[in-house]
């Protein structure tokens, strides 16, 4: 940390967080002289994540879908789907524990919530969204024209 902030301090044009994804690495250079001061060299190295993993397809119990199917919903409006990930900490003073999320269907119109549901990280994000969403479905009595989501990733 005291090489990354002398080199900050001695050198103005050195710009360590101008891009997203670096660090600055820091590594010791081998002196061969007797009583030399320890030198230090310092890198930007890129971070590469691996791909986050697919999302499972969402098993809807198949009495869930008899409902929804033997209804004759309206097809109206728009709907987003939410799922928020919270550092709220869920359990008992004795055990592990998770963190909330919350799952949230919102008329995209109006901006009414209309099926908000908080569980603990446990609970998948697609199992959750599909949760509210078969909720506010049943709530509002309508099927929407457009479904949106925020992160692509649940879509």
């Amino acid at each position: 940390m005291i090489v990354v902030c002398s080199a900050v301090a001695s050198q103005k044009k050195v710009k360590f967080w101008d891009r997203g994804g670096t660090y600055p690495i820091i590594s010791r250079m081998v002196s061969h002289e007797e009583g030399a001061e320890p030198r230090y060299h310092v890198d930007l190295v890129k971070t590469i994540f691996p791909p986050e993993p697919p999302i499972p397809p969402i098993q809807l119990e198949e009495e869930a879908l008899r409902q929804l199917r033997s209804q004759d919903y309206a097809v109206r409006g728009v709907m987003e789907l939410d799922h928020i990930l919270t550092a709220a900490a869920i359990g008992e003073k004795h055990e592990r524990k998770a963190c909330a999320s919350f799952a949230l269907a919102v008329d995209a119109e109006s901006g009414m919530v209309l099926a908000p549901e908080a569980t603990d990280s446990s609970v998948a994000a697609g199992d959750a969204l599909a949760g509210v969403f078969l909720k506010a479905v049943q709530a509002s009595r309508a099927l929407p024209k457009e479904v949106r989501v925020r992160n692509q990733r649940l879509q």
